[in-house]
């Protein structure tokens, strides 16, 4: 008899592993196999779907949007408030994502609002951080997602079975792929990749798909694109053109010669510090400046970029969403995502009418600039504000439809908004970077807070010369599976870098533990021993831990000394 639990059959004796995928397929389109089943544990997951299913009709009881914004933590997102409010204490010990075919176990955190033990999910998705997930609750802990990548465009779902990939090409993404430093470029690349995508209406803009002679350093220049002439015809032969992310810029400098615009000097240092590739689109737009020679810049990756010069023909639903800008709803459009527009163009053109909740309203989309118009009605009729989110969808139709989230990632009680004079979702807007980034996505980044690095948790009022800095523990710091926390970047020894294989000495009131450091790109994490240290000091949930390094005869020691439980 078949069964539909996939990966390995589950008894009341065994506990179901991280990595055990429930082929939900067969629960959808072979009903007649689902009474079938012969149900070994009522608690188990393919169980609960099986009931789920067998009740005909899904009723979704809620729907939100969450985002991992916190770059050192790997393998879990937390829910909005609201929805831990609603239905936090009656969610099961074991929760399922379902993500098309595939069933993932999980947990749930309730002490921190987090849904954790998906580090396999993330790898086999290819989630990073600021990737946004929509998540559908249908009760009895079992969800179904939606990914969206950084460029705000649903993502190309993997087609190898989860089995083959962890064999073969899962083990290159590792936890080292994920986690990423608040202070690193490839941070800096992907928040600039959002916001231009997501967070605003860019359409001053100009691209350019790159080939392996533009990158070639003996050539030492880029020719520009003839698209380029708006931006070029204002820059002198010699001139110096500034092309920058958030903290970091490059200098390159322009040449003309026989009427043709090139990058010439430091075009070749910008193309390598920045890990361009042949097949990358390059696209520079301005960013809150008038000046002609400064310029912002993200880059679409080549995989993304050729599948997008690809025209969609399928029937099937495809989704991207924008957070909404300021006066948004008093203009009443939107930009869509690069490569939504350029995949979906043609069907994009056949867009009439656009439908939420029931009712519709007329809509076009703009071919050249890339916009859809007329939304301000439906935007005032919801009484869309800043920072919400929407989420659009397209099939082979010429309706659009559009659901709308509030700030903290839930989606809206419609009918309820509409009657309400008041706002009534959370304040926290759930895309919002934590405050050790000083990442304050579209807003002027001089209001941003200076990061110190490292941890969920680390306090910011650490002195430039001072090695202290705070953690507040987490359940992932207990949890006996995972490695310690990391180390702000920057606490270090004296005059030197942290390097792999380094131990150091941690001092409690309690004793004194030798622990090891493993190093994730240019960041120092704690390892070997900490379990055994944390389970010595009797640590909780929510402790908050204040260290302080000093060196001591040669040995590098933290002092750790318990503040306060919150």
């Amino acid at each position: 008899m078949r069964r539909c639990l996939e990966a390995q059959s589950c008894s009341p004796q065994c506990s179901i592993p991280l990595f055990l995928l429930y082929n939900c397929s067969r629960l959808l389109d072979h009903q007649d196999e689902v009474y079938n089943i012969r149900i070994q544990d009522e608690n188990s997951l393919d169980s609960r779907w099986t009931k789920l299913f067998n009740k005909g009709k899904l009723d979704k009881k809620c729907s939100f949007l969450a985002a991992n914004i916190e770059c050192d933590i790997f393998g879990a997102v937390r829910v909005p408030a609201s929805f831990h409010d609603r239905y936090g204490d009656f969610l099961p010990s074991q929760l399922g994502i379902r993500c098309k075919k595939y069933l993932w176990p999980a947990k749930y955190d309730k002490a921190v609002r987090k849904i954790y033990d998906i580090g396999k999910f993330m790898r086999y998705y290819g989630l990073t951080v600021y990737n946004v997930a929509l998540f559908e609750y249908y009760g009895d802990g079992l969800f179904e997602v939606q990914i969206f990548r950084d460029t705000a465009v649903e993502c190309l779902y993997p087609k190898m079975h989860p089995t083959e990939f962890f064999k073969t090409t899962g083990k290159y993404y590792d936890e080292e792929d994920y986690i990423l430093d608040t202070k690193s470029l490839e941070l800096e690349k992907q928040i600039s990749l959002l916001c231009f995508n997501a967070c605003a209406n860019k359409t001053d803009f100009v691209e350019m798909c790159l080939s392996e002679q533009n990158l070639n350093p003996h050539l030492q220049n880029l020719e520009l694109d003839p698209s380029w002439e708006k931006f070029y015809n204002k820059w002198d032969d010699g001139s110096k053109v500034v092309l920058r992310l958030e903290r970091t810029h490059w200098e390159v400098f322009v040449s003309w010669q026989n009427n043709r615009c090139s990058f010439g000097r430091g075009w070749v240092d910008f193309a390598r510090e920045s890990g361009l590739q042949a097949g990358d689109n390059l696209l520079l737009f301005k960013h809150n400046t008038d000046e002609e020679n400064i310029l912002n810049f993200c880059i679409f990756k080549a995989e993304a970029w050729s599948d997008a010069c690809v025209e969609g023909t399928s029937k099937a639903e495809h989704s991207f969403y924008k957070m909404v800008y300021p006066d948004a709803a008093k203009e009443g459009h939107f930009v869509l995502p690069r490569l939504f527009s350029k995949k979906y163009c043609s069907r994009l053109c056949r867009i009439r009418q656009v439908d939420v909740d029931d009712r519709s309203w007329y809509i076009f989309y703009n071919v050249p600039n890339g916009y859809i118009y007329n939304l301000e009605d439906m935007l005032k009729h919801f009484k869309v504000i800043e920072k919400e989110a929407i989420v659009f969808s397209i099939n082979s139709s010429n309706v659009m439809t559009a659901r709308i989230f509030q700030k903290d990632g839930m989606e809206i009680a419609y009918k309820r908004r509409i009657r309400s004079a008041k706002y009534l979702g959370d304040e926290h807007w759930f895309l919002k970077p934590d405050l050790r980034s000083d990442y304050d996505l579209e807003e002027d980044s001089e209001h941003g807070s200076e990061s110190s690095g490292g941890n969920a948790g680390v306090g910011n009022d650490m002195a430039e010369n001072d090695l202290q800095f705070t953690i507040t523990v987490s359940t992932l710091l207990i949890d006996k599976k995972t490695h310690g926390p990391f180390i702000p970047v920057a606490i270090h020894p004296p005059n030197r870098a942290w390097k792999k294989g380094d131990e150091v000495e941690i001092r409690t009131e309690k004793g004194s533990w030798r622990l090891g450091m493993v190093l994730h790109g240019n960041r120092a994490r704690m390892s070997a021993g900490w379990n055994k240290f944390a389970r010595d000091n009797e640590y909780q949930v929510d402790d908050v831990l204040s260290w302080q390094l000093i060196e001591e005869n040669g040995t590098d020691v933290f002092i750790v000394t318990k503040v306060a439980p919150v």
